[in-house]
């Protein structure tokens, strides 16, 4: 039996318009994860990554048919449902005995609609490994007939077309997830993976000969945070479960020897979530002499003084730092759990030790006025940050606030192709106006903050110090992408 597995296509036009040359397409680690345990059993397996390579509707269809495959896996995110759907509608026409597995967040939010429509036979919910193969054990079996009912974490049609959903599937322990084997990226296009575009125009990482940039890691499972605007934790769960560091350090030198990566970047939500995790995660990697760089996302409240030179000295050259927010009113309302002030001392830790920064904030939130608004741009203006990136809220299914604002009759536009956090650099709409705001106002607001961030004097003498004469048409591309958000968005995006 042989199952391909898909990273869908997005519409970078309808995603990021102006600003899809800044954009870095992310491989699914998920489907990496999920082909690594069906090859351990002795499945047959293909992958498709259309995202990474940019691939049209038509392109995705051929490859796919070509394949011939017995089972499609899809994860389907949001911003990939609209063309995931009209690719499937046009493979199911042609191929009606091929067998659909949808999963991930969006899929496991809209189970009734993808199986009743016809465009899915079973929707995978939660983690996906144990679970797609015990599925795919029982669609490779010699049953007449297949009871799946009793396979947790799945939904389905039973015999009477209705919808059933069989019991939870418990979250992998720590135990587990390190026993794990690695990510089957030799079923991508490895060679087409990309560190951020901040990354390729500093220069941090070493050329290597196998042509393979950079690789994304997924350290533990589960947020113990509960932010209100985050679909994943629907997906992840709120237990908090990490690999073993040895497992960690095994995996990334794995992948160092084997194909000379030495760029890496984590995929968790929070890593590291403590000093004392990270401070051991780093001594491993300091003990194996590896020369990599990698980067990560955490929160300002886990970060120390200790924990930022360890990071530092094991390779850590960027940090993202989820801020969201310039007033404690705003930051309480999307419970971040943290304090202005520990925004203020984190950046500075940060900045000090040398590590390169990456604030994250939302424009837009429900209850937000145009004051809150300011005072995040103002804020986010007056911290030592080298990045800034300001998306508009979106309110993605999953996340508490989806919940919130559709059962308040506050959630208007259900149309997915326009869920872009830049509907600045696409043409598009804002895909929720807050009550009193404007869709021209929030607009207007985020085409100022990016600007203001983008010319800061410290950017423009940090870039000028830089300068190469190979980025000139990078420079080129993202002053008149933020100076003229309507350029033209209709071409075609490839790598």
């Amino acid at each position: 039996m042989k199952i391909l597995l898909l990273n869908p296509i997005v519409d970078y036009n309808k995603q990021f318009g102006a600003l899809k040359d800044f954009y870095t397409p992310i491989p699914s680690i998920a489907l990496a994860n999920i082909g690594a345990v069906l090859l351990q059993e002795g499945f047959e397996v293909v992958g498709v990554d259309a995202f990474i390579e940019c691939l049209t509707v038509e392109e995705s269809y051929n490859k796919i048919f070509s394949e011939k495959p017995d089972v499609l896996g899809i994860s389907l995110l949001t911003p990939c449902a609209p063309l995931a759907e009209k690719l499937l509608s046009s493979l199911r026409k042609i191929m009606p005995n091929l067998k659909v597995i949808l999963g991930n967040i969006h899929a496991s939010k809209f189970d009734q609609y993808y199986l009743e429509n016809g465009f899915a036979d079973f929707v995978v919910h939660h983690e996906g490994e144990a679970t797609t193969l015990e599925l795919m054990k029982n669609l490779r079996s010699n049953q007449h007939k297949k009871d799946f009912s009793k396979i947790r974490g799945i939904s389905f049609l039973n015999n009477q077309g209705a919808v059933t959903r069989t019991s939870k599937r418990d979250y992998m322990d720590s135990s587990i997830i390190s026993k794990l084997p690695y990510p089957a990226w030799e079923l991508f296009p490895v060679d087409q993976f990309k560190p951020d575009i901040r990354l390729q125009l500093k220069k941090l990482k070493k050329k290597n000969t196998n042509g393979i940039v950079a690789l994304p890691v997924l350290a533990t499972r589960g947020c113990p945070h509960r932010c209100t605007f985050c679909s994943p934790i629907n997906t992840i769960g709120n237990k908090y479960r990490m690999r073993s560091v040895e497992s960690i350090a095994d995996e990334i030198e794995h992948f160092y020897v084997k194909w000379g990566v030495d760029t890496f970047y984590y995929m968790d939500l929070t890593f590291p979530i403590s000093e004392k995790i990270g401070i051991k995660f780093c001594d491993e990697i300091i003990k194996r002499n590896l020369p990599i760089q990698w980067s990560c996302e955490t929160r300002v409240s886990c970060v120390t003084v200790p924990l930022l030179k360890k990071m530092k000295e094991s390779g850590c050259a960027r940090i993202d730092f989820g801020i969201e927010c310039g007033n404690q009113k705003m930051l309480d309302s999307i419970k971040k759990g943290f304090t202005i002030q520990q925004v203020e001392d984190a950046v500075k830790m940060t900045a000090e030790t040398g590590i390169e920064t990456e604030g994250l904030f939302i424009l837009g939130l429900p209850g937000e006025t145009v004051a809150d608004s300011w005072d995040t741009i103002n804020f986010a203006l007056s911290l030592n940050m080298d990045h800034l990136k300001f998306n508009l809220f979106v309110p993605y299914p999953g996340s508490e606030l989806w919940d919130t604002l559709e059962s308040n009759g506050e959630l208007t536009n259900f149309d997915f192709n326009e869920y872009t956090s830049y509907p600045t650099y696409t043409g598009g709409t804002v895909p929720f106006v807050p009550k009193g705001r404007t869709h021209e106002e929030l607009i207007l607001l985020q085409k100022k903050a990016m600007r203001l961030a983008f010319f800061r004097k410290q950017v423009i003498l940090r870039e000028l110090a830089n300068f190469k004469i190979s980025n000139i048409s990078q420079y080129l591309i993202a002053t008149k992408a933020l100076l003229f958000p309507s350029a033209d968005t209709t071409k075609p995006y490839r790598v």
